[in-house]
Formats: C-alpha cells, sequence, structure tokens
C-alpha cells in the first residue's frame, strides 16, 4: 500500500515528533509514533530502522549505555556500508 498524497507530510510529521520523543526519553511514545508511521508506510526503511533501534534499546540493561563516541563510531560504521550499499547497487544499474 503506497502513502496517500497527504501521506508524506504525515510521516515527516510523525518521524520528527517521534525523534523529540527519543531525545526526551519518552521511548513508549516514540515507540508508538514510528508503529504509526510505519503503518502510513510500512516500505520506510528507515521508520524500520528506527523502531528496531528502539527495541533493542528497551531490551539492553540500564548499565550498558554506550558512550556518545561509541554511538558516534557506530553510525560511522553503518554509514559506510550504506555507502558501499548504494556504490553496489549504482554500479549496477549504469
Amino acid at each position: 500500500m503506497a502513502p496517500s498524497a497527504r501521506g508524506p507530510q504525515e510521516l515527516e510529521a510523525l518521524v520528527a515528533l517521534a525523534r523529540r520523543f527519543v531525545e526526551q526519553r519518552r521511548v513508549p511514545e516514540a515507540t508508538e509514533l514510528y508503529r504509526v508511521a510505519q503503518r502510513l508506510d510500512p516500505r520506510n526503511l528507515g521508520v524500520q530502522l528506527a523502531l528496531a533501534q528502539l527495541r533493542r534499546q528497551q531490551h539492553e540493561p540500564a548499565g550498558t549505555a554506550r558512550t556518545p563516541h561509541e554511538q558516534a563510531r557506530e553510525e560511522a560504521r553503518r554509514n559506510v556500508i550504506d555507502a558501499a550499499h548504494f556504490l553496489g547497487l549504482a554500479h549496477l544499474y549504469t
């Protein structure tokens, strides 16, 4: 099911609000907003990834919080993987 004509704006607003809730450590509210966003656009990988990260965060013990440096390194690692995938796809389609 494709998002409706007004769906992209609603989706962006929901995701932005969910991110604010995550920053405020209001994880249950953020999770619910991401679920609504997923119902609007079930194929949105960004929403799926955010939900997966929230689920993982909820299941980690409180003492295992990562430092900002570790989080930045993990994000950089994911960005490198994404870039490699995009380059591979670009190579396939050119």
